[in-house]
């Protein structure tokens, strides 16, 4: 019997529903939010070297990290259509 990876989804689990962020899509969402690494950090509850190695592509965030960051885009979008900026 093989153990699954911790990184790999079992299918039909929850963190499928939360697709997984470039490293690109999440410096562009800090810079569009414009906040430093160490803002942001703070804003999503992890510390800010976490911040770096995901924009460097070294780390990739849990599933409720990717909840949040999935949130905050939205709100972002949201913000952005509500002033008539796209």
């Amino acid at each position: 019997m093989t153990v699954p990876d911790r990184k790999t989804p079992l299918p039909g689990r929850v963190c499928e529903l939360v697709p997984d962020f470039t490293p690109e899509e999440i410096r562009g969402l800090r810079e569009n939010l414009e906040l430093t690494r160490w803002q942001f950090s703070v804003q999503v509850g992890v510390p800010v070297n976490t911040i770096t190695s995901w924009e460097l592509g070294r780390r990739h965030p849990s599933h409720s990290s990717r909840f949040l960051l999935r949130t905050l885009q939205e709100k972002l979008q949201q913000a952005k259509q509500s002033v008539g900026v796209e």
